[in-house]
């Protein structure tokens, strides 16, 4: 027996929501299904993928692993079940996004191919430089990407931008044994000499913001570049002593710690690039406001997001005015 789609959306709600009741009212299904399921996926794959605490579920370091591969399964698999959908009820040209590799883009994907107006095909990446050589290169229409400003936050000539997350602090990921853990907030300062891994993916604005920054606080960072995402790079911080920049936006990861920076030297905002050529202003409308909502019920279901909020409130993300008025007015 193999691991069929109905399992990759059982491993990614359980992660989603950090406890299997969450998981089994998302899916429709009781929380003993839900156990059993995971039982057998867990027996499919040859490891645990979660572990159980007090506030929940957290991923092992081959459940961060089979979550990270299965949302972009999931994202491909929804994309085109919306597309033949569409194709059914009225042929039209297809709508081609690229997006990074997130909850809340695999979370947008599943909405889009219902809701927008034509086709879509979705590919993934996590370099905002990828992303956006796919835009100029005519691969796809639109992109949702990360941006730091005064880094790559321009579009280049003859594409348009819409930002909708005006404002993402970076952190801090540690091994949770580490001894700054017992720091609730931390300086950068105080990290000079702490080895690093490096921003991941093709080189964008992640890499110099991260560099001005400790240089602004008087270091150099002794590094290497991340093996790829922090599901991937978690044997480093938990058995090697690495730190690495991340976002609360991820899901806990067993032996890891994430905390805030002092003042939020390093900050990203959330866009949505275009060809004015190949996408009208009301279509990009429609996608702005699917990705904002498919974040915003993000931090509303994940229970990372609550419990980090509920402790940092200095450090929650800030979305455009006129979505957070209509979409989360209590943000």
């Amino acid at each position: 027996m193999a691991l069929e789609i109905r399992h990759l959306r059982v491993v990614v709600s359980i992660a989603d929501h950090g406890t299997l009741g969450g998981a089994a009212r998302s899916l429709g299904l009781a929380q003993p299904a839900v156990s059993s399921q995971l039982k057998r996926i867990e027996k499919l794959v040859g490891a645990s993928l979660f572990t159980r605490g007090q506030g929940g579920v957290r991923t092992t370091a081959a459940g961060a692993q089979v979550v990270d591969r299965a949302r972009q399964v999931l994202a491909e698999v929804d994309s085109l079940s919306g597309e033949l959908e569409s194709l059914v009820q009225a042929p039209g040209d297809v709508l081609r996004m690229g997006g990074l590799s997130a909850v809340a883009f695999t979370r947008f994907t599943a909405r889009a191919a219902k809701q927008l107006r034509r086709p879509l095909d979705v590919r993934v990446d996590i370099s905002t430089a990828e992303l956006t050589d796919w835009l100029v290169g005519g691969e796809v229409d639109v992109i949702q990407a990360g941006v730091h400003v005064g880094y790559d936050d321009v579009p280049p000539p003859g594409f348009e931008q819409w930002t909708y997350l005006e404002t993402e602090p970076f952190m801090v990921a540690l091994g949770s044994d580490h001894p700054l853990t017992a720091m609730s907030e931390l300086r950068l300062e105080d990290l000079a000499g702490e080895p690093w891994l490096l921003p991941r993916g093709r080189p964008d604005g992640s890499l110099p913001a991260f560099l001005d920054a400790c240089r602004a606080a008087g270091f150099q960072p002794d590094g290497q570049v991340d093996p790829g995402a922090l599901d991937y790079s978690t044997p480093w911080i938990t058995e090697h002593g690495a730190l690495a920049v991340t976002t609360a936006a991820g899901q806990p990861r067993l032996g890891v710690t994430v905390r805030p920076l002092r003042g939020n030297p390093i900050s990203g905002r959330l866009v949505v690039r275009w060809n004015p050529q190949r996408i009208s202003r009301d279509e990009i409308a429609d996608i702005r406001d699917l990705l904002a909502s498919s974040l915003v019920d993000q931090v509303a279901e994940s229970s990372g997001w609550a419990d980090w909020w509920s402790r940092y409130p200095e450090h929650r993300p800030v979305l455009s005015p006129d979505l957070a008025e209509r979409l989360a007015p209590d943000w």
